[in-house]
């Protein structure tokens, strides 16, 4: 059960997603930067603060959200902590939790794990693209 969905941040948010740190992705156990097995380029995993509209039109709700990279460099360089930004290529993905049982060996599901990545994020430039949905209603 593992899908994976594109999202379009500036469509989904009610406004762009703040900046609030990115690190090397550690392999686990280890101080040992993860890489890419494909590209060979290291891991990292970016943290942001993005506000969700509420359903039917309630209050809106803040999450903070992880979202993994793979980048020969830091993918933050440049970016101010706490500012808006475009995360480009955001995806989502949904996979089964499952848990085997140890007498018969039948594995069952418990839960979901949910993970994001995206391939590269920039500063927001006010006015540059498509308006965060909040701001096209108020037009």
């Amino acid at each position: 059960m593992a899908m994976t969905y594109k999202i379009d941040i500036l469509s989904t948010f009610v406004q762009p997603p703040l900046f609030l740190m990115c690190n090397p992705k550690m392999a686990f156990g280890s101080q040992v930067q993860e890489v890419d097995k494909v590209s060979k380029q290291p891991k990292w995993e970016a943290h942001f603060v993005a506000m969700s509209p509420g359903f039917g039109g309630g209050v809106p709700s803040a999450e903070v959200i992880k979202v993994g990279f793979i980048s020969a460099t830091n993918p933050s360089d440049g970016i101010e902590l706490n500012s808006p930004v475009v995360i480009e290529g955001l995806e989502i993905g949904v996979m089964a939790k499952t848990v085997k049982d140890k007498t018969t060996g039948e594995e069952r599901q418990v839960g979901v794990h949910v993970w994001h990545r995206a391939e590269s994020m920039h500063p927001y430039a006010q006015g540059a693209g498509k308006a965060p949905a909040a701001q096209q209603k108020a037009a």
